[in-house]
């Protein structure tokens, strides 16, 4: 008789079958839930993360890519955006601004519009999107969020003290984009853009490298209001 020769299965050969199988049961949960919720351009997305898995990436990478394409897609419902191909560059910086008036901390905001434009390039892949979405993306230095010290009560207390529309503008531009002092009173009219809610600074303090900044609608309402009645006073 031959020599009977035993084969040892090494670690990745026993661990590999349970990975793929784990990873596939979240891939089925992501899809599950996209497939509930009939959002507009679901579709899409399952076919995102089907690549992402076809590619076996990480169960938290299928996970998290998952539940943030669900809220963006969230986010264009309620934005009455009833077509993926209807996404505009508008839509992700309203997003930005909706994902950071939402608290969340800059790395998490960060992570998600990261998630977001792969998703876009994955449809602008596919020629779902045209190309030119892709041009100049929102690169955003967003603000910390204010610390938990202060409660938003108080802070709509000390919003309530300033009488002055122009200091009121100031003041909620600071605390809503993370402008520096300096910054903000070098601005000029055309550096803001009102349309969209936000404000273009070319050249940092302190890296010399341009930003774009974005503001809520109560900066919004207060900055218009102030531009009122300086136009009033000029007049």
């Amino acid at each position: 008789m031959p020599p009977v020769i035993k084969f040892r299965r090494s670690a990745c050969q026993i661990l590999q079958p349970l990975k793929r199988s784990a990873l596939f049961g979240a891939y089925n949960r992501a899809v599950d839930r996209l497939e509930k919720s009939s959002l507009p351009g679901y579709e899409y997305v399952i076919a995102h993360l089907y690549d992402k898995y076809h590619r076996n990436l990480t169960i938290s990478t299928i996970s998290q890519t998952g539940r943030t394409l669900h809220g963006f897609l969230s986010f264009l419902q309620e934005a009455g955006r009833n077509c993926i191909d209807e996404i505009s560059r508008k839509d992700i910086a309203a997003y930005v601004e909706h994902e950071q008036e939402r608290g969340l901390k800059i790395n998490s905001v960060r992570n998600h519009l990261h998630t977001v434009y792969a998703f876009i390039q994955y449809l602008v892949d596919n020629d779902i999107l045209p190309l030119e979405i892709l041009h100049k993306k929102i690169r955003v230095k967003l603000p910390e969020v204010l610390p938990r010290a202060i409660p938003s009560e108080d802070m709509q207390r000390i919003l309530a003290g300033i009488t002055s529309v122009r200091d009121r503008a100031l003041i909620l531009l600071l605390l809503h984009t993370g402008m520096r002092i300096g910054e903000l009173l070098q601005l000029k009219m055309a550096d803001i853009i009102l349309s969209e809610r936000k404000i273009l600074l070319f050249i940092g303090e302190k890296n010399l490298h341009g930003r774009t900044v974005y503001y809520s609608r109560e900066a919004e309402r207060a900055l218009r209001g102030w531009l009122a009645v300086r136009d009033q006073d000029s007049n």
